[in-house]
């Protein structure tokens, strides 16, 4: 004779641990959904960069400047200007900081695409910000980026910066040693950009 209840119990207790493990998978899924909804889809999307990188940026020297200039595939020259001890632009050698710094450039990229089709002006000024950090941009005639991360710096100051290096990028394209969008590694350019970024950037 079958012992039904037995069975029924058994089966029971089988279902009801499925349904347990279920549930628990629908939580996780409900929070991870939540989480990509915050990341991606609300204006604050970059709530969680801003709060892990707060602290960071509190104390940070309102002079400190990272100047990239971008080609069509790859960064072609970089430079910091008026760092604090300690080599991190902003100050401090937090390593964290300086990945913040490349994430925030980097990020900007698309922004910067998006600004040139509505700013006719190679100057297209500031493009982004992220907490007290601020990215402003000048596009070349053929499409190479210059970026600058800063802290609050003038728009005027940054246009004649900008302006002063575009002149300094075009007669390095007209040097016969140097190839078109491969990266600058000329001491006599690094040289001449960093003391415009002196005379307009201190």
């Amino acid at each position: 004779m079958v012992n039904y209840g037995v069975n029924y119990n058994c089966y029971k207790s089988r279902w009801q641990s499925k349904l347990d493990f279920t549930g628990y998978c629908l939580q996780i899924l409900h929070f991870s959904i939540s989480i990509f909804f915050l990341m991606n889809k609300h204006p604050s999307a970059s709530l969680f960069h801003r709060l892990k990188y707060q602290s960071l940026t509190m104390s940070v020297s309102s002079s400190s400047v990272l100047f990239i200039i971008v080609g069509k595939n790859e960064p072609l020259y970089e430079a910091e200007f008026n760092k604090l001890p300690g080599g991190v632009v902003g100050g401090g050698s937090n390593s964290d900081m300086l990945r913040q710094s490349y994430f925030v450039l980097h990020s900007s990229l698309d922004l910067v695409e998006k600004a040139s089709w509505t700013n006719p002006s190679m100057n297209l000024k500031v493009v982004d910000k992220v907490n007290q950090q601020i990215v402003s941009a000048f596009l070349t005639a053929g499409g190479i980026r210059f970026l600058a991360l800063h802290y609050g710096k003038s728009d005027d100051s940054l246009k004649s910066f900008f302006m002063e290096v575009y002149e300094l990028y075009t007669k390095l394209l007209m040097n016969p040693f140097y190839s078109y969008d491969t990266p600058i590694l000329s001491k006599a350019f690094d040289k001449r950009v960093r003391h415009v970024a002196r005379r307009y950037l201190s």
